[in-house]
């Protein structure tokens, strides 16, 4: 009976890179070596990558 249950066909994983977005929390260490790493990609794909400094608010 297993044998008559069609296998299921692999999902096909589709990434548009024009709707790919990511937020990292970074120290300013880092925030070089991230942007480094990012700059061939945006020049491959285009984008952009926006860096800025963040205030934390506790209430």
């Amino acid at each position: 009976m297993a044998d008559d249950v069609p296998k299921k066909a692999p999902v096909p994983i589709i990434i548009n890179i024009n709707k790919l977005r990511n937020m990292t929390i970074c120290n300013e260490e880092q925030e070089h070596q991230i942007a480094e790493a990012i700059r061939p990609i945006l020049k491959k794909y285009g984008g952009v990558c926006i860096v800025c400094d963040a205030k934390s608010i506790v209430s």
